[in-house]
């Protein structure tokens, strides 16, 4: 995706194609992209064809020795290059109202980070997606036996974390996720690049739409999500035209049409 010869951070990612174009499963890949082309953290994003043992399916690098992976490696990085904070404890209390899981005490952000992270459900839950799509992803990546291998493995690792988040049932799931979106619409820089500066809202929000816009999703749920929501397309065309995320055209936003007028 990237190269940075005088990076001081390896980031190794299990890079994932369909046909003979990179596309994107994992929207923390996509947040590690996010803070170096934002924030000129010092990594290097280096793919990998396949998982490894000591770095599992997530994003991996070795911090101090030992490896650090996933979200624990985004919030070492977001600390790395002082990240501006865009959510607050404001926020806390307003989506307190849309979920009984939220503790008084906890980080706005990691709640909003782990429910905005609809992209997990519908690539690896949703059985359209999950057999018709990302099944194809891994196929088109990884020769056999690999490819069925690593792809049932990760696909029953994040059923079960989407299940322990409650993230199993649709009609749930969009009910707070609209919560959420009215809640945070007006704190993101919405194009407006001149008016404010990016923060780590916009670094979760960006990699998690820009994933979920990718996906085949055949869903009257997620086709509502998104005519009540089309600000969000916008947010995301205009992220990627300024800071050029995304790794390839051709599979970016693949199944919202970028001239539809919004």
């Amino acid at each position: 995706m990237m190269n940075d010869s005088d990076s001081d951070v390896v980031v190794k990612y299990p890079k994932r194609q369909i046909g003979q174009f990179e596309t994107i499963l994992d929207s923390l890949i996509l947040e590690i992209a996010f803070l170096k082309a934002a924030f000129q953290v010092n990594a290097c994003l280096s793919p990998s064809v396949y998982n490894t043992i000591d770095s599992g399916p997530s994003p991996a690098a070795m911090i101090h020795g030992g490896y650090c992976r996933g979200k624990d490696l985004v919030k070492y990085l977001m600390e790395k290059c002082n990240c501006p904070r865009g959510l607050d404890q404001k926020l806390q209390y307003t989506t307190t109202n849309c979920t009984m899981s939220m503790l008084e005490n906890s980080d706005p952000f990691d709640h909003i980070a782990s429910f905005l992270r609809l992209s997990v459900y519908y690539t690896w839950v949703d059985e359209y997606v999950s057999y018709n799509y990302t099944r194809k992803v891994y196929y088109s990546s990884l020769p056999f036996p690999f490819s069925y291998t690593f792809y049932y493995l990760e696909r029953n690792s994040l059923v079960q974390e989407c299940k322990s988040k409650g993230l199993l049932h649709e009609i749930y799931v969009t009910k707070e996720l609209e919560v959420i979106y009215k809640t945070i619409k007006p704190l993101l820089v919405n194009g407006t690049f001149g008016n404010g500066k990016f923060t780590d809202l916009d670094v979760v929000v960006f990699s998690s739409m820009a994933v979920l816009f990718s996906l085949p999703i055949k869903s009257n749920l997620f086709t509502n999500f998104v005519n009540n929501n089309r600000y969000l397309v916008n947010y995301v065309m205009n992220v990627n035209m300024k800071l050029r995320i995304w790794p390839c055209k051709n599979t970016f936003l693949a199944y919202i049409d970028p001239h539809t007028p919004l």
